[in-house]
């Protein structure tokens, strides 16, 4: 069982090949379902762009945090692109 949120609307695979031309509903996730299971979820753009942006910011502040917490035990500042390459976290 998948918990979902309840303004996500659920689909088949099936229903979505037969409906692709109707579907758009704005700032609502579509879950699509492959043998009663999660397959995809599709977002409308929008939201898709603003999950994106948050999750730059979040990553921004994990890098920060990170940076400030070497820096306390090391005594040294390290550069973002430093954290970033040490943790694997290029772009």
């Amino acid at each position: 069982m998948f918990q979902l949120k309840e303004d996500t609307l659920v689909m088949s695979t099936s229903e979505l090949q037969r409906n692709i031309g109707k579907i758009r509903q704005k700032g609502k996730p579509i879950l699509v379902t492959k043998n009663n299971r999660p397959y995809v979820v599709l977002l409308d753009y929008e939201e898709y762009q603003k999950l994106q942006e948050r999750l730059e910011e979040l990553e921004d502040v994990y890098l920060g945090a990170v940076a400030e917490e070497r820096a306390k035990k090391k005594g040294k500042i390290f550069s973002q692109e430093e954290v970033e390459h040490r943790y694997g976290l290029r772009h």
